[in-house]
């Protein structure tokens, strides 16, 4: 009897951690918009609805332009994965003259927990160091003319971030109707679902073989 009563609460674990991975994936997309025009590396005007309403904060880069950024909380630091899929209109501010821009993705390190604020400049410490962008894998896009763009994949790191945002840098350059949905990744259903029949018929194997010696035994 006390064998079946652990099989019941086994299978009773195992049908909660199905559904907790049924009803993560619902609450972990979240949907950010921005616009920002690039007049320069050094002058950049933008909106949106990430940190501080909308504002785009100056990263100085040694040796490079700034990159500008714009912030949006993700969730709860978990040891996951993180998704993107990101997508804008660009455009010259002045088609009769040269124009380019520069577009990445960046996110804030295992170091950077429970913090209120993104990593920001001029805060005491460096922000580079809790900070790590596509450029860090050789990965950003650059724009020039007139075009849409959309890209979806996943970022190379083996967590979800509390933090993501779009960094821009160039100059002549109008990016419009911009959209980031920014997705932490969970454990597939199919996966635990499998894990779950798994662990119940390892279980009842167990107790069906102790069942069938103590059956020998007594006879």
């Amino acid at each position: 009897m006390k064998k079946m009563r652990s099989l019941v609460v086994l299978s009773i674990v195992m049908i909660g951690l199905l559904a907790n991975c049924i009803v993560a994936p619902i609450a972990s997309a979240n949907m950010a918009s921005f616009t920002v025009s690039v007049y320069d590396y050094n002058q950049v005007v933008g909106s949106g609805d990430g940190f501080d309403d909308g504002r785009w904060f100056e990263y100085p880069q040694p040796g490079q332009p700034s990159w500008w950024n714009q912030w949006w909380y993700d969730d709860p630091f978990r040891p996951t994965g993180k998704s993107i899929d990101i997508g804008f209109h660009y455009e010259p501010i002045d088609p009769s003259k040269p124009s380019s821009v520069q577009v990445t993705i960046n996110w804030s390190t295992p170091g950077w927990v429970d913090q209120p604020t993104p990593p920001l400049p001029g805060m005491g410490y460096d922000p580079e160091i809790y900070i790590e962008r596509l450029t860090d894998y050789g990965i950003f896009w650059e724009f020039t003319g007139e075009g849409d763009f959309t890209y979806a994949g996943l970022l190379p790191i083996p967590y979800n971030p509390e933090w993501v945002s779009v960094d821009v840098r160039g100059y002549n350059m109008s990016i419009v109707g911009g959209t980031l949905e920014h997705i932490c990744i969970v454990p597939e259903v199919a996966t635990i679902a499998l894990v779950s029949v798994g662990l119940l018929s390892a279980a009842g194997f167990v107790w069906y073989s102790r069942r069938r010696a103590a059956a020998s035994i007594a006879q």
